[in-house]
């Protein structure tokens, strides 16, 4: 092998001596009892030296070889656990930059839909005024436009006014393009109150008022009061009206 700081050994199969088979004028005098990974080692040092410009002491004093080995590779691991915090926080803010710019995104088209009047509010859970909420796995809605509101939601509760006779049509069921409309900010959303006005208050099924309570994210809680019947609540979240 040549190159400076590169010598070959050769190990005798007794073990007995080591002994360069090449060496350049400015190379040490290495021609002394070495054990096979030592004279390695010593090349791997003196290669190190010629590339790194390191200032290494002799090989043969074997107790620097250790110290030196040792404060390199912290120094180069220290160099690497820096350069992965700062990728790992770099990519971190990016990534809370990301979800900030959406959050905001969202936001901002919450805000729109609720001032235009313009949504559908989907409902996932019913909260009856007697017994615990249930889990709504069917798709229920009241949609709200300018001009028509429409309900379809379920009903679990208790009714003072009897059904009519061979009816099977239950639920909260509403189709109408009169009522009011009335939007108040409230904390970082709104409240919004509808009250239908054609309304029979013969008709068990009659609707009073759907008071419905909207966050900045777009997650809603909706009560409907009924004149015949409990009323009940119904948990959500809206979402633009399909085209």
């Amino acid at each position: 092998m040549a190159g400076r700081g590169f010598f070959a050994a050769h190990i005798s199969l007794h073990g007995a001596e080591t002994r360069p088979l090449h060496q350049e004028e400015n190379c040490p005098d290495l021609s002394f009892p070495y054990s096979h990974l030592k004279t390695l080692l010593s090349g791997w040092l003196f290669y190190l030296k010629d590339c790194l410009n390191l200032s290494v002491i002799k090989p043969e004093l074997s107790i620097t070889v250790k110290p030196f080995l040792n404060i390199f590779i912290m120094k180069l691991l220290t160099k690497m656990a820096l350069l992965a915090a700062f990728i790992f926080v770099g990519i971190n803010i990016t990534n809370a930059q990301t979800k900030a710019e959406k959050k905001a995104a969202a936001r901002a088209q919450i805000k729109e839909m609720v001032e235009a009047q313009n949504f559908i509010f989907n409902a996932t859970f019913a909260v009856p005024l007697r017994g615990g909420s249930r889990a709504l796995t069917s798709s229920y809605d009241l949609t709200i436009g300018k001009d028509t509101i429409v309900a379809f939601l379920p009903y679990f509760g208790r009714a003072y006014v009897a059904p009519n006779p061979g009816s099977t049509d239950g639920g909260i069921k509403l189709n109408t393009t009169k009522f009011s409309y009335t939007s108040t900010p409230k904390g970082t959303g709104w409240n919004i109150i509808i009250k239908p006005k054609d309304k029979n208050i013969a008709d068990w099924r009659d609707v009073q008022t759907f008071n419905l309570s909207i966050s900045q994210d777009g997650y809603g809680q909706l009560q409907v009061i009924s004149s015949n019947r409990d009323a009940i609540s119904f948990n959500g979240y809206i979402e633009a009206r399909k085209k």
